[in-house]
């Protein structure tokens, strides 16, 4: 149809965001059917939005462990460079101690960097330990109304 001018630019759209290549992404799809693709322009009902919200968190479960390992890999790493940088930073502040700086301007200075640099890795795990566990939520209240 795009050969032809109709709807040119509708239809480049829709094909460069559905030829879109993600990397490192978890891309969540649910499963779609030949009409979806048509009551895409007209506004949705309470009903399908009830259905897209269901057909949305089906595929969303199937890549929950995905997720899972991905969140785990990204505390892991995140510790991992917290401790290197502090490994180093410690041996900086040996060097410096004993090329004969003062050891409290040394200590004050080793202090002030890790607290400046280690908030972050350390609310994350705060937050991950206060965080309460999750039930999972369930569509069948809203399906059913």
């Amino acid at each position: 149809m795009s050969e032809v001018g109709i709807a040119p630019s509708l239809i480049y759209r829709v094909q460069s965001i559905m030829s879109q290549r993600y990397y490192g992404d978890i891309t969540i799809v649910p499963n779609l059917s030949y009409t979806d693709f048509l009551k895409i322009l007209s506004n949705p009902t309470p009903q399908s939005m009830r259905e897209a919200t269901l057909r949305g968190e089906r595929a969303t479960w199937l890549k929950i462990s995905i997720i899972k390992n991905h969140c785990q890999i990204e505390l892991t790493l995140d510790e991992i460079v917290f401790r290197l940088r502090r490994r180093l930073l410690d041996d900086s502040f040996a060097l410096r101690n004993a090329a004969g700086l003062d050891d409290e301007d040394v200590e004050t200075q080793r202090r002030d960097f890790i607290s400046d640099n280690s908030n972050q890795s350390e609310n994350q795990v705060r937050r991950n330990r206060e965080r309460p566990k999750v039930q999972p939520f369930s569509t069948t209240s809203i399906v059913s109304q």
